[in-house]
């Protein structure tokens, strides 16, 4: 799989926006409203904004299960098993765990952004960016990363095993960071 079909983007959708009422209510909150007056739900602009990142098919909304119809009828391009229904309102730390593991279990790889429905943004390209900036970065970090373990792991047991004549020289540091940037 290439990088680029790692990413993929959550979108909470389960509050109820109790402090939007009396327009936000219990069977119709805020993320399911045109709150903007633009003829477009909050949750439907936040979706059409992440295209610009991903496919339809690598957003996942979570959502409470009393909104799955919701869901559906205001993003009917989002492929049904994208709408993962929490059983209960959690909040955003389950939510992000819902997430986490459901996507290892699809793609070990995935890297992904979580974020609300109901964020107006007025500058989304730089805030596009700033979330394409953020993916290229975990990923080049994280191969760096995986690619620095064994080197480390193997450079301190015969460091311990030679004591001072283990440590790695200013050129061997050198060397190690150029291939960490590199990646």
């Amino acid at each position: 799989m290439s990088k680029n079909n790692n990413r993929y983007i959550t979108i909470m959708a389960g509050g109820v926006g109790s402090r939007f009422w009396p327009a936000s209510t219990e069977d119709t909150p805020k993320q399911f409203l045109d709150i903007l007056g633009v003829g477009k739900s909050l949750l439907r602009l936040t979706f059409e904004r992440f295209l610009n990142l991903v496919p339809a098919d690598r957003i996942l909304i979570v959502t409470n299960k009393k909104y799955k119809a919701l869901t559906q009828l205001h993003l009917p391009e989002l492929p049904e098993e994208n709408i993962l229904c929490e059983p209960s309102r959690n909040n955003t730390a389950p939510c992000v765990a819902y997430t986490a593991l459901r996507l290892r279990a699809e793609n070990p790889d995935a890297v992904f952004v979580t974020a609300p429905s109901d964020h107006v943004i007025l500058k989304e390209e730089a805030f596009l960016q700033k979330i394409t900036e953020a993916y290229e970065t975990y990923v080049k970090e994280h191969q760096a990363w995986e690619s620095e373990k064994p080197i480390k792991a193997a450079a301190s047991r015969a460091r311990k095993a030679l004591g001072e004549l283990g440590k790695l020289t200013k050129e061997r540091r050198k060397e190690i960071q150029e291939r960490k940037n590199a990646l």
